[in-house]
């Protein structure tokens, strides 16, 4: 009788912990913002392709690094014409309570192959310098300092 018992609050427990997950996923997909950016020169069959791409490569990220509900998770996708590929940004900035400051990440996805390409990791008033990688469209690995350096690199994506 006492095994029954300890396996119903064992799989109430269980349950309860899968539902709590369930609905923090839930509430983390309603953060989601996707923000349509294409260039004039993109046909709408392009565009719709490319948004499609980057939605399922930005929830592939989201899914990998499982973000909790106190991280607001931004992206931008653009089809680039001169390499005619699919890029996504990904940006998310967590909290972590209590006391902790908040994390930056961003990824830059080749969305066409769910492909992270580069990104950009600090803790926003923190004394530790920035993480920072990107593959450049020759195909050469550089590591970059800062906000600033990431975000130069970004443009031959994302122009």
């Amino acid at each position: 009788m006492k095994v029954v018992v300890t396996l119903t609050l064992i799989a109430l427990a269980l349950a309860g912990f899968l539902y709590w997950q369930y609905t923090a996923l839930e509430q983390l997909r309603g953060n989601l913002v996707f923000i349509k950016t294409e260039p004039p020169g993109a046909s709408i069959e392009e565009q719709e392709k490319c948004a499609a791409q980057a939605e399922n490569a930005i929830a592939s990220i989201v899914s990998r690094y499982h973000y909790n509900v106190d991280t607001t998770v931004t992206s931008t996708n653009h089809y680039n014409d001169r390499l005619n590929i699919c890029f996504a940004t990904l940006e998310a900035l967590s909290t972590r309570p209590p006391r902790n400051p908040v994390a930056r990440n961003i990824f830059l996805l080749n969305a066409s192959e769910e492909r992270l390409i580069g990104h950009f990791s600090d803790v926003i008033g923190a004394s530790d310098k920035p993480t920072c990688q990107i593959l450049s469209a020759e195909g050469v690995d550089t590591k970059c300092n800062s906000l600033g350096e990431f975000e130069i690199l970004l443009r031959q994506y994302m122009e």
